[in-house]
């Protein structure tokens, strides 16, 4: 978002809010910087098998695609983090996953779980993390449209090394706000898109914004295509 955005604040970067429905896939749970969790409901195999090895310590990095405001693109490094206790997951009778107790007996089947409601779903509590602000996002020459769903078999294996052993020995401490208020602005976030009247305050914000025709996939559009776009996602049955 341009400089002076009144909608999203300048050093987070926010997930694809105006491009995939939530409720679709999860989306804005995966992972899961808002509850410093995750579960195998994105990538349930993969996480089953992440979750089995026997590693003293486990890491999971994260990465965006970021697209700047000439609409160019640039996959990102944000953070990562260190796998803590095991945990298992439930749906809720709102169709949303909850965590339940510790998940204190590893199962060892790996099942299409994630694929059936109402089954308890894999997952874990990150015991420490670093969310990166935007300008001190790691860029990586990682081009594939695809998710990499183990970074021991990419091509940028050694590129994404260095990047954890450095993240792992900075001061942590400086980085807890930023997880903080990322979490606390994704919440103000979804709590406007959710509502008919949510949507409509949002779409007031962006109205009044004095660098909307800066905007390079949001503020150029009218009212009229803004307000299609969110029911369409909040409301319909749209996929990503």
């Amino acid at each position: 978002m341009p400089t002076g955005c009144k909608l999203f604040l300048p050093d987070l970067l926010h997930r694809d809010f105006f491009k995939c429905r939530p409720h679709n896939t999860g989306h804005y749970k995966y992972p899961k910087f808002e509850t410093l969790s995750y579960d195998e409901g994105c990538h349930c195999r993969e996480v089953n098998n992440f979750l089995n090895r026997s590693d003293a310590e486990k890491y999971v990095v994260f990465y965006t695609r970021h697209i700047n405001l000439k609409g160019g693109l640039r996959n990102k490094i944000v953070g990562y983090f260190k796998i803590g206790n095991p945990l298992l997951f439930e749906w809720s009778t709102a169709g949303e996953l909850v965590r339940t107790v510790p998940n204190t007996k590893v199962h060892e089947n790996i099942t299409q779980r994630c694929k059936r409601k109402n089954k308890l779903l894999r997952g874990f509590e990150a015991s420490e993390y670093v969310l990166l602000p935007k300008h001190e996002c790691k860029p990586i020459n990682y081009r594939s449209r695809g998710v990499p769903v183990s970074w021991g078999k990419s091509c940028i294996k050694n590129d994404i090394d260095r990047i954890l052993n450095r993240l792992i020995k900075i001061q942590r401490q400086r980085y807890i706000r930023v997880s903080i208020k990322y979490q606390e602005e994704t919440k103000k976030i979804m709590d406007l898109l959710k509502t008919t009247n949510g949507r409509e305050k949002l779409i007031s914000i962006c109205k009044r914004c004095d660098v909307k025709i800066k905007c390079y996939y949001w503020g150029k559009n009218s009212e009229q295509v803004q307000r299609k776009k969110l029911e369409q996602l909040y409301e319909g049955k749209s996929k990503c």
